[in-house]
């Protein structure tokens, strides 16, 4: 055992204070809940209230139980009353003014006090790593984190850029039956942030998937609703103004990308629901169409790659729609034209993938199938957005358990990409 020290006296009566949960904040809430009260009870899987700074805390509290025997308290911000000297702070808590890196760490004493923060949460839990290693490495039975010095560093985070629509985006997530199925409906109770905070930082299937991989992964949502792959019309003949490639959510990705810090190992894209419905729909297209849609793809994935060389890329077919019991004849054809698109994107040398998104969706976000339009519908309600305030089915937009699902495959697929798993059983063979 060692006699851990700060400034001179035994941490045993130090506090380690953590940054508070995202769930507490209120995000200019109208019903004056916080987000947690509004939306923590609908989140899935582990690490549900987001309280990754708590689980870093008590991850350091048992490192300094293990070399010390001093088992030291731990408390969130919002409860620890007055920061005093003495007190070991992580995470969100420790007071800082420098801009740290997302894959950065700062471990150094200040004012009295032993400031453990990253630039992400995963950061912080690695910077826990460098505080153990100090602690193996000091053959001293006396030592003092204040002799340390500044115990900063980087750990290399895996990034991963989520492209899309509104699908990507986390739209319509809000669970069935509170009355929360229309934009207006939405605004009232959450106010004018409710879709970028709520649903793209909360209930999106890339934040799903962000808290389950946060010690490892960096994930990015860029979905903007009402995306398509083609610089198409709208319905006044004007330049439809979601195309994705000039949307400011494509902007973002490849300033992102671009960094001299920065790159991504994995890129998803989910582009083509809206496409499959636009000037007739895919089903109409004609053959300089569909070459079109490879050409929009190629130009993605080559302008990502600039910023990110190294990154492997996958084109995700569309989703399934429970609006029919039969498939539809134009996301029939969509998929076809995206198999293409990858299928030619590969030849060409891109590191491309090819997931079955739609056979994935079917069956894993319903309970069989319906032999009729309404019976389809229902068979599929626990995951899509059918019970709305207006009595209209959303029968494209998945709920908040359907995004849960979507990332629970997504998972799979980052984990064959990225870790070496196996893979999973809706990628689609290329060759």
């Amino acid at each position: 055992m060692k006699k851990i020290l700060l400034n001179g006296k035994e941490i045993s009566s130090c506090r380690i204070v953590y940054g508070e949960s995202a769930l507490r904040g209120y995000a200019d809430s109208k019903t004056g809940k916080s987000i947690g009260e509004d939306i923590g009870l609908f989140l899935q899987g582990d690490n549900r209230d987001c309280e990754f700074d708590r689980q870093s805390a008590v991850r350091l509290a048992e490192i300094i139980k293990k070399f010390s025997g001093y088992e030291l308290e731990t408390v969130s911000i919002a409860d620890a009353g007055l920061i005093r000297k003495g007190d070991i702070l992580v995470g969100e808590a420790a007071t800082t003014d420098e801009q740290i890196a997302l894959m950065s760490y700062v471990c150094k004493p200040t004012d009295g006090m032993y400031s453990i923060r990253g630039g992400s949460y995963g950061a912080t839990w690695h910077a826990i790593d460098r505080i153990e290693k100090y602690l193996m490495q000091c053959t001293n039975d006396t030592v003092d984190l204040a002799d340390a010095g500044d115990l900063s560093g980087t750990y290399r985070l895996k990034t991963v850029a989520c492209l899309g629509d509104s699908i990507t985006r986390g739209s319509q997530s809000l669970p069935d039956g509170n009355g929360f199925g229309t934009p207006d409906g939405l605004t009232a109770s959450y106010g004018p942030v409710a879709t970028s905070h709520y649903f793209e930082q909360f209930l999106s299937y890339p934040a799903n998937l962000q808290r389950a991989l946060w010690k490892e992964y960096l994930i990015f949502n860029f979905g903007q609703g009402l995306a398509t792959m083609r610089n198409c019309l709208d319905e006044d003949g004007n330049r439809w103004k979601f195309y994705y490639h000039g949307t400011q959510k494509y902007k973002n990705c490849l300033e992102m990308s671009d960094r001299d810090d920065f790159s991504f190992d994995a890129v998803l894209i989910m582009l083509g629901t809206n496409d499959a419905g636009k000037e007739g729909g895919a089903k109409d297209w004609n053959e300089e169409q569909k070459a079109d849609y490879q050409n929009e793809a190629e130009m993605l994935l080559r302008e990502i790659q600039a910023g990110s060389p190294n990154a492997k890329f996958v084109l995700m077919n569309v989703p399934h729609r429970c609006d029919s019991y039969q498939p539809s004849a134009s996301n029939c054809a969509m998929r076809k034209i995206q198999k293409a698109a990858a299928i030619a994107l590969k030849r060409k040398g891109y590191d491309v993938y090819h997931f079955d998104m739609n056979a994935y969706t079917s069956a894993n976000m319903g309970n069989g199938h319906g032999d009729t339009k309404e019976a389809e519908i229902e068979a599929h309600a626990d995951y899509y957005n059918i019970r709305t305030e207006t009595g209209k089915p959303d029968t494209t937009h998945p709920n908040y358990r359907g995004y849960a699902k979507i990332a629970e495959g997504v998972n799979g697929l980052v984990a064959y990409l990225l870790d070496g798993a196996k893979a999973p059983k809706y990628m689609i063979d290329l060759d």
